[in-house]
């Protein structure tokens, strides 16, 4: 029975450790820009997008295509660096578990 009560300790520090990696990835400021800083996607690590900025230079041109492709890869990449971010924060909480595959975060 010890051992299921050190178990469920180690369960109950793991799911604080977990919230707080969340809350962290809730206040980890992320930013992407494509097009050199034409169209720039802000946030947080969570992925919540809270900004997009795009350049008056770019709205001048005329060119919704090119803005649209611009707007779709600052996004993109926003979403690939945050989930990045978010993997990591999760990865150094869940390591050394030896989870099996699709366990992880």
């Amino acid at each position: 029975m010890p051992n299921i009560m050190k178990m469920m300790k180690q369960v109950n520090a793991m799911q604080k450790k977990i919230q707080d990696a969340q809350q962290g990835l809730k206040e980890t400021a992320v930013e992407f820009g494509s097009g050199g800083g034409a169209v720039t996607v802000r946030g947080h690590a969570d992925g919540q997008v809270t900004e997009i900025a795009i350049s008056p230079d770019v709205v001048k041109e005329g060119d919704a295509a090119m803005l649209e492709d611009l707007v779709l890869t600052a996004v993109q990449g926003f979403q690939a660096k945050a989930t990045e971010m978010a993997n990591a924060a999760m990865g150094a909480v869940t390591a050394g578990l030896n989870l099996p595959p699709g366990f992880g975060f």
